[in-house]
Order: structure tokens, then C-alpha cells, then sequence
């Protein structure tokens, strides 16, 4: 029997494992391996505080492309927790993140009971180590155990962030700058009282702003980011749909992309720029692969934080609560780098060098938080496994370093740029080929479409080369 392993199980990749069950008809085994203790949740979904939220209503976030009402109809089927007792939830409500992993797991935990237990084995341990044997895969774990397999995809979700500017890993040893913002515990020692800078300025940092100010955290809080932009909300109720953009109305370079969103903005005022920035959604992915390199990168120097603070927005009650924030003057946003830290007496002197200046303040805080987002560039990714594959070839970083290197199957590329018969790629990885590609809405259906084709009994076996496309 073919065995598919599927490195990672956060959501991308348990629901490639869901749909390759339910897609192969009993001639497929498929082989789920995680490091967490539970598939589904990933670093999303991980999170037990009760006020992280969706960003996306929950009327959007089912698992399953052609059932956009499952999720809703998973919350009405179950029984709240004690603190969410008589609350219910509807296609607009932003739901508990942890509500999500529960439905995840249900999801996967179904999958699995719901056929023989050789069809799906789930495996805790971390993939360390993987080759290319003449015709199978054979990967190695962290306890010591090896996996073969005649076919790899690797779901590996979303690295901790790199370190901010030079020199912040050696200030690691003081305890005052936490790299990682997810690591279980990051806040219990901040005291109160204390005065915080949160280095980025996107949806990481408000999260740890919100689980801060939620425990009791008097202290100021600082936000650095490039621009100095603030993150957008959720308009309730949302703004009318607009007609979405066609590829044939849009020019293939970032100045040209700008000026047919404000245009648009302009004739269609009412509907304001979160409209138009969805009705950019159905287009965004084609039109990224279609763009020349040289305007992908400059969508990425000049245009990217713009879009994301639009893009990916804060639900109403964060919006408020980092409203509630910013006029008490607790919460600071500041445009501008860290250029350099320093650290004495229990304290940190954080050097911010604003964009056009060579003129440098000071900021004063006892703690630093990097929140910087997760790591893209695989070359300084410190994972064993991200480090096995670059040194034997098997991969290679994409050219803007937003991930690994896929084609438009999701084949990952090798060094020479060859595609894999064996190793597939999927989930947040992929950035670099596809852009969108971090929201369930997005991710849902390429997980469906990688399953329809490696389920397909005509391609258990085929080259890159005679593979059916698809869109991912």
C-alpha cells in the first residue's frame, strides 16, 4: 500500500491527511507526524488565552471548501466551556483561537476513527533528518525511529521569528529580550509595572499586547515597526461586497496594482478600502505568480506592510480593547528600526532609528519582545530538519525568501531547480509561490487540491513532469 508522509500537522497538514483518507478509497496510508502534543492546532491554534481571537469571522473559517457551514454548525453542536456558557456565535462572531484548534482536533480525531488504524498512523516525535533512498523517502525522528514513505509533504507552519537586529540573540542570556513571543510562559516574568518594547507592529504584537494588558500590566507598552502603521479592524457590520477584479483590468507591476486600488477606492467611495481589498482576493494568488520577480520584490519593499495592516485585519473587540490602549497612553507606536541595544542595570536603552533620519532616540524599557512575525528566510532557520534538506540538496530557499521553492504543483524544487518526484510542499512555506497563502480560506483549498492529486491512484507514481496541475 503507498504511504504519504505529511511532516507537520498543524491545520494545512492534518487536512491534507482528512482529505487524502477520504479521497483515496482505502489505497493510501498516510502517516501524520507532529512534534506538538496534538495535531490540528499548530502555533495558531495552540494558544489557550480566551481573548486571542480569529481574524476571520467564524461564518468563513470552515475546514472544508464545499461545506461553509461546518464550523458553524460544529459550535452549536458542542458544549461550551464554563466561561463562554450562553454565549452563542454566528457567521460574524470572532471566536476563541483555541475553540478553533478544538474543532481541528475533532476534525482529525473523526478522520482517524473513522477507518482502519494502518490508514492513519499519527506519530509524536519531530522529523529530524530526511533522504532519498532509489524509491522511497526515509525520514528519521527525534525518538530515534525511522519512517518510509513513497512520497513526503512537507507542512511545517510557521518558524519563531529571527532575531530583530544585531546583536539581540547575546541579549537572550539577560532575560529581558524574549525571542520567541510563543514560547509557553514568555510574560509570566514581566512585572507589571514594567515598560515594554514589542519590536513589530502587526498581529503577533497584538496579541502579546492584549495577553499583557489582560493579566494586568500597567507598564507602557512600546510598538516598533518600519512604518509605523497601526493595525486595521473588522468593520461591523462589514461593507457591502464589491465586484471583484478581474486579471485582465490589472497591470502585472506594484505602481500599476497601487494606482487601480485607488482608482477603484475613488469610483466606488461607499464601499471604502476594505471592499476593494477583498475584491482583490479571488485574483491575488494568479496575479502574484504572474508578476515579474523585479515587481514582487518591489511589492515587498514598498507596499507589503500596507497590505497587510488592510489585509489582515483585528477583530472588533481587539480593535477596541487596542483602542482602549492607545487613549489611555499605554500602548505607543513608533516608526522607525532598532538599531542597536544595550543592556545595564536591569534595564535596556533601545536605540530607534527612524526611516530618512540619522538622528537616533532612546527608548527605556525593562523588557523587549521580538513579534516580529515567524521566520521565512530558511537559510538562518535553525531546525534540523530545514538544515538536512538545504545541505543535501533536496531544496531550496524561493528567490524573495519568503519560504521554500515549489512549482505550480507544489513539487518543492531542488538546488538545481529540478522538481521532486517525491517531496511536495504546502501550507505557509509555499508564500513565495502562491502570496496568500496564511488564512484558513486560502489554505483549505490547497490542502483539498493537493489531496485530489495525490490520491489519484493514475499519479501515485507519476514524474513532475506528466503531473495533472492544479491550483493551489
Amino acid at each position: 500500500m503507498p504511504t504519504i508522509a505529511i511532516i507537520g500537522a498543524g491545520f494545512t497538514g492534518s487536512m491534507l491527511a482528512v482529505h487524502l483518507i477520504s479521497r483515496s478509497d482505502g489505497h493510501l496510508r498516510v502517516v501524520l507526524i507532529e512534534r506538538r502534543p496534538a495535531c490540528g492546532r499548530g502555533l495558531a491554534y495552540s494558544t489557550a488565552n480566551p481573548s486571542h481571537l480569529l481574524n476571520v469571522p467564524a461564518g468563513k473559517m470552515s475546514a472544508f471548501p464545499s461545506d461553509p457551514n461546518h464550523f458553524l454548525a460544529w459550535l452549536g453542536s458542542r458544549t461550551l466551556p464554563h466561561n463562554n456558557v450562553g454565549r452563542s456565535y454566528g457567521p460574524g462572531s470572532f471566536v476563541p483561537r483555541h475553540l478553533y484548534g478544538d474543532y481541528l482536533s475533532a476534525i482529525i480525531d473523526g478522520a482517524a476513527e473513522s477507518v482502519p488504524s494502518h490508514r492513519l498512523q499519527r506519530i509524536k516525535a519531530q522529523a529530524i533528518d530526511l533522504s532519498l533512498n532509489a524509491d522511497t523517502v526515509q525520514i528519521t525522528l527525534s525518538n530515534g525511529a525511522t519512517i518510509e514513505a513513497d512520497r513526503a509533504v512537507l507542512a511545517l507552519g510557521n518558524f519563531p521569528p529571527l532575531p530583530p537586529f544585531e546583536g539581540a540573540a547575546s541579549l537572550t542570556a539577560s532575560g529581558r529580550y524574549l525571542p520567541n513571543p510563543w514560547q509557553p510562559g514568555t510574560l509570566n516574568s514581566i512585572p507589571s509595572d514594567a515598560a515594554v518594547v514589542l519590536i513589530g507592529a502587526g498581529l503577533t504584537m497584538v496579541d502579546m499586547a492584549i495577553a499583557l494588558i489582560n493579566n494586568g500590566h500597567r507598564g507602557p507598552l512600546h510598538a516598533i515597526s518600519r512604518h509605523g502603521l497601526q493595525p486595521q479592524r473588522h468593520l461591523t457590520p462589514p461593507a457591502p461586497p464589491i465586484q471583484p477584479f478581474s486579471l485582465d483590468e490589472l497591470p502585472l507591476n506594484a505602481r500599476g496594482l497601487l494606482r487601480a486600488v485607488r482608482q477603484r477606492i475613488r469610483t466606488e467611495p461607499a464601499s471604502g478600502w476594505r471592499s476593494v481589498i477583498d475584491a482583490l482576493r479571488p485574483v491575488t494568488q494568479e496575479l502574484w505568480r504572474r508578476a515579474p520577480h523585479i515587481e514582487r520584490a518591489r511589492f515587498l519593499r514598498h507596499l507589503q506592510a500596507r497590505w497587510d495592516v488592510h489585509r489582515h485585519r483585528l477583530a472588533p473587540e481587539i480593535a477596541a480593547q487596542i483602542g482602549q490602549a492607545l487613549a489611555a497612553g499605554q500602548l505607543h507606536f513608533h516608526s522607525g528600526r532598532v538599531a542597536a541595544c544595550d543592556a545595564t542595570n536591569g534595564s535596556l536603552a533601545v536605540r530607534l532609528r527612524s526611516r530618512g533620519s540619522a538622528a537616533a532616540a532612546t527608548l527605556s524599557a525593562r523588557y523587549l519582545i521580538n513579534c516580529t512575525g515567524a521566520a521565512s528566510d530558511y537559510r538562518r532557520i535553525d531546525d534540523p530538519l530545514v538544515r538536512s534538506l538545504l545541505a543535501r540538496g533536496l531544496v531550496r530557499p524561493d528567490p524573495l525568501r519568503l519560504g521554500l521553492d515549489v512549482d505550480r504543483d507544489l513539487h518543492l524544487l531542488t538546488r538545481d531547480g529540478a522538481p521532486s518526484h517525491r517531496l511536495y510542499a504546502t501550507g505557509p512555506l509555499t508564500k513565495g509561490a502562491a502570496w496568500e497563502i496564511t488564512s484558513v480560506p486560502d489554505l483549505r483549498v490547497q490542502a483539498e487540491s493537493l489531496a485530489r492529486h495525490l490520491a489519484s491512484p493514475t499519479q501515485a507514481y507519476a514524474d513532475a513532469e506528466t503531473a495533472t496541475s492544479f491550483s493551489s
